[in-house]
């Protein structure tokens, strides 16, 4: 919700230093780093597209009354960017309701092979690692690691991330 603030930015190195699991996201480039929206939250993005949009129909209005060259061209450049500005703000909603993120609280969680006690023991994972919430069934849930490590743990020992 605050990606500019330094004490938020170290706090989160630090404890992604602290971290046992060293688990690296995949970096891959898309839409969203091209737009550069991790700089801003979704109500920035949101007033950002507002104002934009109430700025293009100031200049359609004063294009009724004074019709110059100059609005013309500015009229056409904000259209261009209204529409890159949705398609911005679409995208960062549809990253916000989409985030199945979760951290593991607990100081080591035994991740299963299915939802159940007796379910065999697949891997460990520890304190701050953040994992793919897929699914609920029950008080476990279906986390998603890497590409390769998929199992079940106890809902106890995770919270969801919620922006």
């Amino acid at each position: 919700m605050i990606p500019r603030d330094d004490d938020l930015i170290f706090n989160l190195s630090h404890a992604r230093n602290q971290a046992v699991d060293a688990v690296g996201d995949l970096q891959t480039f898309s839409l969203a780093d091209f737009l550069g929206l991790d700089s801003l939250n979704l109500y920035e993005a949101f007033w950002v597209f507002t104002i934009f949009n109430l700025f293009f129909f100031f200049i359609l209005g004063t294009r009724l009354y004074k019709k110059t060259e100059w609005s013309f061209y500015l009229s056409i450049f904000l259209v261009i960017f209204i529409g890159i500005g949705g398609c911005a703000l679409a995208l960062k909603w549809y990253q916000f309701t989409t985030d199945n993120r979760a951290v593991v609280l607990s100081d080591e969680v035994e991740v299963r092979a299915g939802p159940d006690p007796g379910d065999t023991a697949l891997f460990k994972i520890h304190e701050g690692t953040i994992v793919d919430h897929e699914r609920s069934e029950g008080d476990w849930v279906l986390l998603h690691l890497s590409k390769d490590k998929r199992g079940w743990a106890r809902a106890k020992q995770l919270e969801r991330i919620v922006r």
